[in-house]
């Protein structure tokens, strides 16, 4: 088998066990991501206050952009505090999008001859983001379809790897 081969037989395994590890690690999987997102902002943050702390600044513009530093290390410290309220909060986000996205469709479906895909797209998308906002497992069916599309990327991988290496 040549190199290039077997390192594309390893990407796939990787692929598809980071799926494997998606579906069934949801929880830790995504606690470990709210927590890297939650450092990230308090780092952000950080640097923001000792950016500001340096030139000590104290126009109007530098405070409003103070208080929104402080804001992002305020949320940074919430989520690594309370990641189950983030979750909650994410889901209302995430459900918030669709349904504007789907009275987007509804409205654009029916100016343009009333097509009827768009009108359907445009009422699934509005329905899903009723249940998505109005749910706590929302998220978790989002990381469950990511390992879903993983495993599958992982198989078809293999399966060309194979066939196309012959």
């Amino acid at each position: 088998m040549k190199k290039a081969n077997k390192a594309n037989l390893i990407t796939w395994l990787i692929l598809g066990i980071l799926g494997l590890m998606l579906i069934v690690g949801k929880k830790v999987i995504k606690d470990a991501l709210y927590i890297v997102m939650a450092v990230g902002l308090i780092i952000a943050a950080v640097s923001g206050i000792l950016g500001w702390w340096k030139e000590k600044n104290r126009s109007k513009d530098a405070i409003i952009s103070l208080l929104g530093i402080l804001a992002l290390l305020g949320i940074g410290l919430w989520i690594i505090t309370n990641p189950t309220a983030f979750d909650t909060f994410l889901n209302v986000i995430i459900g918030l999008v669709l349904m504007i996205t789907g009275v987007i469709w509804l409205v654009r479906g029916w100016k343009a001859n009333k097509d009827i895909i768009m009108i359907v797209m445009g009422a699934i998308a509005l329905i899903l983001g009723l249940i998505i906002a109005c749910s706590n497992a929302a998220t978790s069916w989002v990381i469950v379809a990511e390992g879903i599309g993983l495993i599958y990327t992982a198989i078809t991988g293999f399966i060309g790897e194979k066939k196309f290496s012959k």
